[in-house]
């Protein structure tokens, strides 16, 4: 079966290798990994962030919408990720401007 075989090139990455292949710094993708949960990376033995190709495109569908103005925390729920984590400070709805 043909299309049963994974694509060359299609994961697992590390996170220099999605981070090349977004164009997105490792420090930033680790950010809305923490933030937003727009990434779920497995862990290799050695404790190593492995990103899949689903990864890739919440990463590059992310890019997208912050191009055309968007909030981040508002593109990172039209992507798909989970919800911010409440240890976040700017996230805490006590430090809200009424």
């Amino acid at each position: 079966m043909l299309y049963s075989l994974p694509m060359p090139g299609s994961g697992p990455f590390r996170i220099g290798e999605l981070s090349r292949r977004s164009g997105v710094s490792p420090e930033l993708l680790r950010a809305w990994e923490r933030r937003y949960g727009l990434l779920s990376p497995t862990r290799s033995k050695g404790g190593l962030r492995l990103y899949s190709s689903d990864d890739l495109e919440r990463v590059r569908s992310m890019q997208r919408f912050l191009a055309e103005g968007m909030a981040a925390a508002e593109a990172a729920t039209l992507v798909g990720g989970a919800a911010p984590l409440p240890d976040d400070p700017l996230l805490d709805p006590a430090n809200a401007i009424a």
